[in-house]
């Protein structure tokens, strides 16, 4: 799958972050990159899209290093 280079922001999300789990939580990606992670009330303005998460759960960063 290659990156979106479209930047948009996913709102609405529990974030699991290796210290803590945050409410409300936001991430913004452009060009594929992290860009922003945090509380969405904390979080700079956004030209892009939202997907809302539906507070669903949302772990920024992770990599799935299984393989056969």
């Amino acid at each position: 799958m290659r990156p979106s280079h479209t930047p948009f922001r996913i709102v609405n999300a529990t974030l699991i972050l290796p210290d803590q789990l945050v409410g409300d939580g936001a991430v913004d990606i452009n060009g594929g990159w992290l860009v922003a992670v945090g509380p969405r009330s904390s979080m700079p303005a956004s030209s892009g899209m939202a997907l809302d998460a539906g507070g669903g759960f949302v772990v920024p960063g992770y990599v799935d290093l299984h393989v056969h």
